[in-house]
């Protein structure tokens, strides 16, 4: 009976640790969201940017991929780029 109890317990774990991918809708809700969030830490108004535009999928490696959205300002003075990897890791440059 232990036996079968810490067998169904090992289980569970490594079923809960599987890795699961991104799919490109999940990262592009992530990077609006910090895109957003961004905006309001800097009080820049997200209507005065043109985005997202998708520049990626890209190859990261070979067990892994990540996303690139580009928000551009109309008057054309920068550019705020997010990468969402398929992980879920992100990285904000502007």
């Amino acid at each position: 009976m232990r036996l079968f109890a810490l067998s169904l317990l090992l289980f569970c774990i490594l079923l809960g640790c599987q890795k699961r991918h991104l799919t490109e809708t999940e990262a592009r809700e992530a990077a609006t969201q910090l895109f957003l969030d961004d905006c309001k830490s800097f009080k820049r108004d997200p209507a005065s940017f043109i985005g997202p535009i998708l520049s990626g999928p890209n190859k990261l490696d070979k067990e892994g991929y990540w996303f690139s959205y580009e928000w551009k300002h109309k008057s054309g003075d920068w550019i705020t780029l997010i990468t969402v990897r398929d992980d879920g890791e992100m990285n904000l440059s502007r």
